[in-house]
């Protein structure tokens, strides 16, 4: 169980190879930095509240992750947030494009076209900058 007014998770669970399930996160956390760094074994995301900013290498080697809840509005820093989460096949982002998104999706074999959806608005914008996501640019849509 994680505190009720924590606003830093920054490594909590680091390299915890054996983590399946994570813990609720409360609505108060907002830095997520390698939160989940390496846990091989996790399949599910927790739900995210939306104050949650920084996701940095949050989910980074996770490659049993397959289930991501919707990543919020809120989230600005995304730097390889998913990188090499192998098993990922979908992921909807609430959050506008931020240039602190490099490489979240390298390594994301799963990844196929139509699988991350994003805000209508931010479509085009997404998708011009899908190299530098380790993207491929039909991978996006907008999530209607």
């Amino acid at each position: 169980v994680v505190g009720k007014n924590v606003q830093n998770m920054i490594g909590c669970f680091y390299n915890c190879h054996s983590l399946v399930n994570a813990p609720e996160i409360p609505n108060s956390v907002k830095n997520m930095q390698n939160c989940f760094y390496n846990c091989i074994s996790l399949r599910d995301a927790p739900v995210l509240g939306d104050s949650v900013e920084n996701m940095q290498g949050c989910f980074s080697g996770c490659t049993s992750l397959m289930n991501v809840p919707a990543i919020p509005s809120s989230v600005t820093i995304m730097t390889t947030c998913f990188y090499n989460c192998t098993s990922l096949t979908s992921v909807t982002l609430k959050c506008n494009y931020r240039s602190s998104f490099n490489n979240a999706f390298a390594g994301c074999t799963s990844l196929k076209a139509g699988s991350i959806k994003v805000p209508k608005n931010q479509l085009s914008t997404y998708t011009s900058h899908s190299s530098s996501m380790g993207a491929q640019s039909n991978w996006f849509v907008a999530d209607e």
